[in-house]
């Protein structure tokens, strides 16, 4: 019983030490507003270094080669990595694509498959591992982040906050001559109205949902309306909602 509790401590111990460094080392690597920037230029601080992209592809995740890369790259001017996956070819992987596929192909999704259970739990030890060589570990969105991909990005596209956001421009243009009057009528999601040449703001020019401009004369005009339309859209905007689809 003494050894078992002696040994509970210890775990105890090495986990609350893992987090107390990981908590040391928050915001290590962010800008700061009094910084010296030519002797910071010069010598970097930690987190300014090295950050490439480690790509997950082409062999099944083994801990023992793993952990003696993470060796390696530890000794390097390696301060993070951003883990990542490449994707299949259309006309090359047809059979794997014939249900459709986001972009420019579905993910190669590596063994074990990314966000699976097994790779959830290599996942974990892998960010363990590089905390105790002080190294950052980040997951890079290419291909994964493709809608049409099945991750997360398709989740979040069911809702109804992202099939109604207004993700596209739309922009209307016509050439209207000198001495004329231009009527047109106010789209619903209207953004802006512009001539040009002049940068003409028409918006002035609108009453009762209707532009109705007397144009000069003399010469021709470019009149531009801009509007907005339906079309699902994830934006930088909205990474808390990805994080906890994802975490």
């Amino acid at each position: 019983m003494r050894k078992i509790i002696v040994l509970q401590i210890i775990v105890l111990y090495s986990l609350s030490g893992l987090v107390t460094f990981a908590q040391s080392q928050k915001y290590k690597g962010y800008p700061k507003k009094d910084a010296d920037v030519f002797s910071e230029f010069a010598t970097p601080p930690k987190g300014y270094g090295n950050v490439p992209f480690y790509w997950w592809n082409g062999d099944s995740l083994n801990r023992e080669r793993m952990k003696e890369q993470l060796d390696i790259l530890s000794a390097s001017a390696t301060d993070g990595f951003a883990v990542s996956y490449i994707h299949m070819d259309p006309e090359v992987d047809v059979e794997e694509m014939k249900n459709g596929y986001g972009l420019s192909g579905k993910t190669e999704a590596g063994r074990p498959n990314v966000f699976s259970g097994d790779w959830w739990n290599f996942w974990s030890w892998f960010a363990k591992e590089c905390t105790l060589r002080n190294i950052g570990l980040g997951m890079d969105d290419y291909t994964i982040g493709w809608i049409g991909n099945g991750y997360y990005t398709d989740e979040l596209l069911k809702e109804e906050k992202f099939q109604n956001y207004q993700g596209e421009l739309d922009i209307v243009s016509d050439t209207v001559l000198g001495g004329t009057t231009f009527i047109y009528d106010i789209p619903e999601q209207f953004v802006g109205a512009v001539a040009w040449p002049g940068k003409i703001d028409l918006a002035k020019h609108i009453s009762d949902g209707k532009l109705l401009w007397k144009v000069p004369e003399g010469k021709n005009y470019k009149v531009y309306i801009l509007s907005t339309k339906k079309k699902p859209f994830i934006a930088s905007g909205h990474r808390e909602r990805i994080y906890k689809r994802i975490f």
